[in-house]
């Protein structure tokens, strides 16, 4: 699944409330235990990553989608976040895409909350306190 430009811009203006961006694997769904594979972009998260992280840009944000279904996949200790880490081959910069179950939904959808760029050190973190459910994905 990709990103269109022309969707991000319905989404960045409002006229869209959300879309769906991707959706993950069986094995990941089995492994952190959450019931909704399909991964959403609102409104709100979109407007807000871009306004809080000004490195990222309209562009970058259509890389969204490859994070996902790429990266290497961390659920938090919490289990109530699941962390995409990205290495981008093209540019040769990292990202994180945070992604959170919706608990007040009634099947828990999840929601992408933030993506910016991602530092070795945050990734090692990550690495140590969190579980890792799937390795980076090569192209």
């Amino acid at each position: 699944m990709s990103l269109e430009l022309s969707q991000l811009h319905r989404l960045m203006i409002g006229h869209d409330q959300s879309i769906q961006i991707c959706t993950l694997e069986d094995r990941v769904m089995k492994q952190t235990g959450w019931r909704l594979p399909y991964v959403y972009l609102h409104h709100k998260y979109c407007l807000k990553i871009l306004n809080d992280h000004p490195d990222i840009t309209e562009i970058e944000l259509l890389r969204l989608p490859v994070a996902v279904m790429k990266g290497e996949l961390i659920l938090e200790r919490n289990r109530c976040a699941l962390d995409a880490c990205y290495a981008d081959p093209e540019n040769g910069k990292s990202y994180i895409a945070i992604m959170k179950r919706a608990v007040s939904s009634p099947d828990y959808d999840i929601w992408v909350s933030s993506f910016y760029r991602l530092e070795d050190r945050k990734l090692r973190k990550l690495r140590r306190e969190g579980t890792i459910v799937r390795p980076h994905q090569n192209e």
